[in-house]
């Protein structure tokens, strides 16, 4: 078995993703039509941050339930887009 051109795209998209670039990168440069191909073929090869993206959400101790925002009324909630004051 010989050497193919899709193996040298392969081992691109391989040490870009270790390398940390995001989807977008590599699909830019695989130049494909979407971010969907790059992930049908090398989701699978980015790895797993479920836990930092709970680390990310983990509200402390600390932290109040509530933060200020630019209205002043503290009743936005952590996470919320915007405060809705009647």
């Amino acid at each position: 078995m010989g050497f193919r051109y899709q193996d040298l795209r392969h081992y691109l998209a391989s040490l870009l993703i270790a390398d940390g670039a995001d989807v977008k990168t590599v699909q830019t440069r695989l130049r494909h039509a979407s971010a969907k191909t790059t992930l049908d073929t090398y989701g699978h090869m980015w790895p797993d941050r479920d836990e930092s993206t709970r680390a990310a959400i983990e509200i402390r101790p600390q932290q109040s339930k509530y933060i200020s925002n630019s209205c002043g009324c503290g009743r936005s909630l952590i996470g919320s887009i915007s405060c809705v004051c009647l």
